[in-house]
């Protein structure tokens, strides 16, 4: 019996880590004198192109990361990144894993739900939305504490029925509906957009 469950605990991590870069090789990489990295990476896996600017938006938004590109349109597995010297090729392939991993698809040619009004800037992700259904004051002041506590934000604003808020990270319609699900509530359709995968 433990060695079935084993198996089947393989066989759940093996297609988990399928859609992702499993490896990659250095192209060329040099550190300089003022503690940052410049390097140039082929990656090899199996990851939906698709989402490579949704990729290099996230990568981007990382402390300590200040570029980072798919430079070779033609080819998506080249990539290139400079950085503190903190931050290594191994740190980048984990970012771009952590991005892949959170749009796994559930089937074929799925629409993906994204947010209408959202932006970097400044390597801070910007969110405004609004939720369906939210009328009590107290519902709102508890709504706010939860954004407020949740360590992916760093600050909360709540203007005209408006959220607006403000992470390092990329924030998903999912992440924040995860958030408010005891009060049974959902991001406003008005606030979200499809993209397709």
């Amino acid at each position: 019996m433990k060695k079935l469950f084993i198996l089947a605990a393989l066989s759940l991590l093996t297609i988990g880590i399928q859609a992702q870069i499993d490896s990659y090789v250095v192209d060329a990489s040099k550190v300089y004198e003022n503690n940052t990295r410049t390097s140039y990476l082929t990656l090899y896996g199996n990851w939906d192109t698709k989402i490579a600017e949704i990729i290099q938006q996230e990568v981007i938004a990382r402390p300590g990361v200040k570029e980072f590109s798919f430079y070779d349109a033609s080819d998506l597995a080249k990539c290139m990144f400079i950085s503190e010297t903190s931050v290594d090729e191994n740190a980048i392939v984990g970012i771009i894993n952590e991005v892949i991993a959170s749009f796994e698809p559930e089937g074929e040619n799925q629409d993906i739900r994204v947010f209408g009004n959202s932006f970097y800037e400044n390597e801070v992700y910007r969110v405004v939305f609004t939720l369906d259904g939210v009328q009590d004051h107290q519902v709102i002041t508890e709504i706010y504490k939860a954004f407020k506590n949740d360590d992916d934000i760093s600050d909360v604003n709540f203007n005209n029925d408006a959220w607006e808020l403000f992470s390092p990270n990329q924030l998903s319609p999912c992440d924040i509906e995860s958030l408010v699900k005891d009060w049974g509530l959902t991001i406003s359709e008005e606030s979200i957009k499809l993209s397709s995968k």
